[in-house]
């Protein structure tokens, strides 16, 4: 087994499995080390780590671009995706249809799924579906681009040369993102990944013995919870009784949730804690922030959002 920090020597790949978070003294070492290039999910990750913002995805996109393949803008993609359906799928309502079929056509191109393989099984509609993703695939490549959502496979396969990474934040890596960071990540590399015996977290399970078939080792870290913020990591993992003085509220909808949480933070900041220790945080970050800055408005709190927006046309 060989051990958690890397020196200039080490050759092995490690899967670093941690049975609550990470610890903050060996990830500082490893973010020090100089032939580690830190790749992030989120700019909230990386400013967590006090690093520039890079994700796989924009590492899978240079690659990409280095050798002449283009990433499709959400304009492109939805002009070619239309001339596809037109092609395909009997409608009068072109753009409907094609804006309707985005997101399972995105979760295929994601899961990496056989399109010619899917064309031959189930039912009518997944049989169209897959001919549909065929030809606005092929539409795309006679374009010299790829759909952003197939950016990590079609990266994956044109890796040539490796680097040495650590990948942190992933905690929950999607398909595509284990087969290219397996793909690109050199001896040396480290993954960081939670992996408690929780329901929540089985997925991470499978993912650690694939990873391990590739080649990985697995280094596990085993420790007592210290922090606040770690013992109630794991009453939510184990579905516990929170720590003493730690309370729990229930509201019957978001906005009465985002009423009640800014309430607190409107009672702390009367009793003078700073507003810059004091943090939010969502299950979806983009899904709870038009509430929450509407109504941090009405309270007139200082509320600043951390996550980007997008928009596809």
């Amino acid at each position: 087994m060989t051990h958690l920090l890397p020196s200039t020597e080490v050759e092995a790949r490690k899967l670093c499995c941690k049975i609550f978070t990470s610890d903050n003294l060996s990830i500082q070492k490893l973010i020090t080390h100089p032939n580690l290039r830190i790749i992030t999910p989120a700019p909230q990750a990386a400013r967590a780590l006090k690093v520039p913002h890079y994700s796989l995805e924009s590492l899978g996109q240079q690659r990409l671009i280095e050798n002449g393949i283009r990433v499709a803008s959400g304009l492109l993609a939805s002009r070619w995706l239309r001339t596809a359906v037109s092609e395909i799928i009997p409608t009068s309502d072109t753009e409907g249809t094609a804006r309707a079929i985005t997101p399972a056509l995105q979760a295929i191109l994601r899961a990496g799924v056989d399109l010619e393989q899917l064309a031959t099984v189930g039912s009518n509609r997944t049989r169209q579906l897959a001919e549909l993703a065929v030809a606005y695939t092929d539409l795309l490549k006679l374009q010299g681009m790829v759909d952003p959502a197939s950016v990590l496979w079609e990266a994956s396969r044109i890796v040539t040369k490796r680097q040495q990474l650590l990948i942190y934040g992933y905690f929950q890596p999607r398909v595509d993102q284990l087969n290219f960071l397996n793909a690109i990540a050199d001896d040396g590399s480290v993954i960081i990944l939670p992996c408690p015996d929780a329901p929540l977290l089985q997925e991470n399970r499978a993912a650690i013995t694939w990873l391990q078939q590739q080649g990985w080792q697995i280094q596990e870290w085993v420790e007592k919870c210290q922090t606040l913020g770690e013992q109630l990591t794991e009453c939510f993992l184990q579905s516990t009784n929170p720590p003493l003085g730690v309370k729990a509220h229930i509201y019957p909808h978001m906005e009465a949730e985002v009423r009640g949480v800014l309430t607190q933070v409107k009672s702390l900041l009367y009793q003078g804690i700073p507003a810059n220790e004091i943090v939010l945080v969502a299950r979806d970050d983009a899904f709870y922030g038009a509430t929450v800055l509407d109504i941090a408005n009405e309270y007139n709190l200082p509320i600043r959002a951390l996550y980007p927006t997008f928009r596809r046309y």
